[in-house]
């Protein structure tokens, strides 16, 4: 049988001073590489324009009769309407609603174009795009939603959100 000795070697430790010279060494590169990182990230930050958030709270309140303590079916029922609002106010018809309703100023930021597709009016391609800038969601255990809208204006943003509040009402 063969018996296999470790061999001993004298490894060299690297210390402060190795790391800063190696570093010294190569600073073109660590330069290139930097700049080869930021240089994207500061062009997308320039050419990218700021999309604003609004948001709004809609609280839905029900006629609540006197249940017993331990009935649990009007929690489940209270989910249910919760979710059944949540998919109304990102349908399209509360968008086309919303649409209708928004002042012109706030419709001319929609970049329309001039001759419209066929089957479609100007309402209805500024519904498809408001829909797809609003979402949704529940305020846990609360009879509440949070209506949020993104748009590249904050007055818009804010008048769309607004609007959608008012269309549910």
């Amino acid at each position: 049988m063969r018996q296999i000795t470790p061999t001993t070697k004298k490894s060299k430790q690297i210390t402060f001073y190795d790391l800063v010279n190696t570093l010294r060494r190569k600073k073109w590169l660590l330069m290139l590489c930097l700049c080869g990182v930021l240089a994207p990230i500061v062009y997308y930050n320039q050419t990218t324009p700021p999309v604003y958030e609004a948001e709004t709270s809609i609280v839905f309140e029900e006629a609540r009769e006197v249940m017993p303590a331990f009935d649990f079916s009007g929690a489940i029922s209270r989910k249910s309407f919760i979710t059944n609002q949540i998919e109304e106010i990102k349908s399209r018809t509360l968008s086309e609603e919303v649409a209708i309703a928004l002042p012109l100023t706030v419709t001319e930021q929609f970049n329309i174009p001039n001759p419209l597709p066929p089957g479609f009016t100007r309402e209805k391609l500024v519904a498809r795009r408001i829909r797809k800038k609003i979402s949704a969601e529940p305020v846990r255990d609360a009879d509440i939603i949070k209506v949020k809208v993104q748009a590249t204006d904050p007055v818009s943003a804010a008048s769309i959100a607004n609007t959608v509040s008012d269309v549910l009402k």
